[in-house]
């Protein structure tokens, strides 16, 4: 996290841009942490331990949900019940 603090924009990976914004989260008043797509965010990451591996390394104590609705589009794609 102290290699992006000195770093513009555009040098940033995707990940480590997905990690400011985590950050920028975390210092908010918000009570709660909603982590939309992650997956669209960071189309480099393969899987979401990377994300959690961040999460428990930062000590966050917040709650932290992570919603993936790409991953359920398609899981429920072809119900006859579309669930998001």
């Amino acid at each position: 996290m102290k290699s992006i603090a000195t770093k513009q924009t555009y040098e940033c990976s995707e990940f480590e841009l997905f990690c400011a914004m985590l950050v920028r989260a975390i210092l908010s008043d918000a009570a709660c942490i909603l982590i939309v797509s992650p997956f669209t965010l960071t189309t480099t990451l393969i899987e979401i331990q990377d994300i959690l591996d961040v999460i428990f390394t930062l000590e966050i104590k917040k709650d932290i949900i992570i919603l993936d609705i790409q991953t359920n589009a398609l899981h429920y794609k072809k119900e006859s019940c579309h669930v998001l």
